[in-house]
């Protein structure tokens, strides 16, 4: 069972992916990133069962890999307060309730939003995540949600530019120690 569970959050296009991927790496645990399943579910079933359907899968998939690893853990995924708070609880309860902490991705929503739509038309973004229409429709509903969920610590990191890794590490460590 994971020790530690490292929750890094924000906006679609707020920099969670290069932030997990950072931490991973400096802190030499592994990153359990919840996209990278969710693609590669939905390459294997097709169309024949629907992208919400397939990201449930893909999160329970994460919390059970979380619960087999023995150290630390990175998880990276985009949760809101108002809607995924009791389903993040049950996953850290199934990995072995760890010490959690968030990280909370800060960027401008129109800034976030540039970022995914560039992904999404320059073909950087799988189709399971929805098209660049899509996406737009529904970004006033995704902001207005949007938050830490609070549940644990939170570390607010600025990813409007670049991240200071050595400051993020240190401030998380306090919370460790």
């Amino acid at each position: 069972m994971a020790s530690v569970a490292i929750l890094v959050n924000g906006l679609p296009g707020s920099g969670k992916t290069t932030v997990s991927a950072t931490l991973a790496g400096v802190l030499g645990c592994p990153l359990l990133a919840v996209d990278p399943v969710q693609e590669a579910l939905a390459d294997l079933a097709g169309p024949m069962i629907a992208p919400q359907a397939v990201r449930r899968i893909a999160v329970d998939a994460v919390w059970a890999m979380a619960g087999e690893v023995e150290a630390g853990v990175v998880v990276d995924a985009g949760w809101r307060p108002d809607g995924d708070l009791d389903g993040v609880r049950a996953g850290v309860e199934q990995a072995g309730s760890p010490r959690v902490l968030e990280v909370w991705c800060e960027v401008a929503p129109e800034l976030a939003l540039t970022r995914s739509a560039a992904r999404v038309e320059g073909g950087g973004r799988h189709p399971v995540h929805g098209t660049a229409d899509e996406l737009a429709a529904g970004w006033a509903d995704r902001v207005e949600g949007a938050g830490p969920l609070g549940a644990w610590p939170v570390v607010r990191v600025d990813t409007s530019g670049e991240v200071d890794v050595d400051s993020l590490v240190m401030e998380i460590s306090a919370h460790f120690v």
